[in-house]
């Protein structure tokens, strides 16, 4: 096995067009974030809810509307970069489960409008508010302006990781 040293590091970085600084930057940073992602994996897995498997792409789904509110299902695929298709079939089977409604839009009779059903509001207190307890923790204990600039640069970095591989 290779020793991993500084020259090494500078003779693969520089093979890939990238300084030992940004390297080190970016390890740094999954470092930092694999506890969060760990205890959030762990605490996100699916659930039941009146006998249907919630899976991870529903709880995002679910996250989602917890942010926007009532959105198109076309402008819900688009927030969450997955397939119209893919977006369809999981709202059918939260509004089945009572966790979301789908409604014609009143202004183009050809869209659909998908909003919290009426299960939503006990989903969101037992299931999100349990699972994510740890983190809401954590974020209380940070000034408002941390949690404001925290939020700010995940979605920038989130963003601008997308650009780089849509790019």
């Amino acid at each position: 096995m290779t020793e991993i040293t500084n020259a090494n590091l500078q003779e693969v970085s520089t093979a890939r067009c990238i300084s030992t600084g940004q390297l080190t930057d970016a390890v740094s940073l999954i470092l930092a974030m694999m506890p969060i992602v760990r205890t959030i994996k762990a605490r996100a897995g699916s659930c039941q809810m009146h006998g249907m498997s919630i899976t991870p792409r529903h709880m995002q789904v679910l996250m989602q509307i917890l942010l926007v509110g009532r959105v198109t299902v076309s402008e819900l695929a688009d927030q969450l970069r997955l397939s119209l298709a893919s977006i369809s079939l999981i709202v059918s089977q939260l509004a089945i489960a009572g966790l979301l409604e789908r409604h014609e839009d009143p202004l183009d009779h050809r869209r659909t409008v998908v909003g919290p059903g009426p299960e939503y509001d006990r989903f969101v207190v037992e299931v999100l508010g349990e699972r994510f307890q740890p983190l809401i923790h954590a974020l209380a204990t940070l000034s408002s302006e941390d949690r404001e600039t925290l939020d700010r640069l995940a979605h920038l970095l989130s963003s601008k990781l997308v650009e780089t591989l849509d790019g």
